[in-house]
């Protein structure tokens, strides 16, 4: 199962404050000894553009797992992003919109973002509202593992259409084929490091892509 990211990655105005993190802010503001346009006139260059800070407003989940992100640079200079969800991403999803949606909550009531350009904000709370985040979450304790774990699928289907796919690959025919085309090599082609790396990808071609082999793979090629 996976989710394919992209255009879905939406922004939301901010004036001035921090968003999620501080960096926005000091990356948006002049240090002291920088030259500032002070309106005398024409500016020169890019460096009259401020581009304020900003931060997220889109229902993708949130994955703290590196090894299950994969960025693929495909044809065209096309860059692909796609988080594998485990049990963990999807059993948090509905609670993790929620802390988003109550720490931007916090940080507007109190001051520290000024919202000033658009309403992707308010379109986020009302996709949350209209899709019944807060109670499908707040039932979890009533329904049962499996069943909330159905609910949080289905939300997050419906928060990010188009972009989560449930992968089914029959084991059987693709190991048969695996098998037969290393079936053609030979003992000597298979201690090459290339072959055997590209052995490991054809396992599942086109999900599968490694660039080197660990010591894991590499024992367990020498078993087989």
């Amino acid at each position: 199962m996976k989710i394919l990211s992209g255009a879905e990655k939406r922004m939301v105005r901010c004036g001035c404050g921090v968003a999620l993190a501080l960096a926005c802010l000091a990356a948006a503001v002049p240090s002291a000894s920088a030259q500032q346009w002070a309106d005398t006139g024409t500016p020169q260059g890019v460096y009259f553009y401020w581009y304020e800070p900003s931060f997220y407003t889109g229902f993708a989940p949130r994955c703290q797992e590196p090894e299950r992100i994969r960025i693929v640079l495909g044809r065209g200079n096309q860059l692909r992003l796609t988080v594998v969800l485990g049990r963990q991403q999807v059993e948090n999803y509905l609670e993790d919109l929620i802390l988003r949606r109550n720490l931007y909550r916090e940080l507007v009531d109190r001051g520290v973002i000024e919202l000033t350009q658009n309403s992707e904000y308010e379109a986020f709370l009302a996709g949350l509202e209209g899709a019944g985040v807060e109670a499908a979450a707040a039932a979890r304790p009533s329904v049962g593992p499996g069943r909330y774990r159905e609910r949080s699928l289905e939300l997050m289907q419906r928060l990010n259409p188009g972009r989560v796919f449930h992968i089914r690959l029959p084991a059987d025919p693709l190991l048969d084929n695996w098998r037969l085309g290393l079936a053609g090599l030979s003992a000597e082609s298979f201690r090459q490091p290339d072959v055997r790396l590209a052995a490991v990808n054809d396992l599942l071609p086109g999900r599968v892509n490694r660039n080197a082999l660990d010591t894991e793979v590499e024992a367990a090629l020498d078993r087989l």
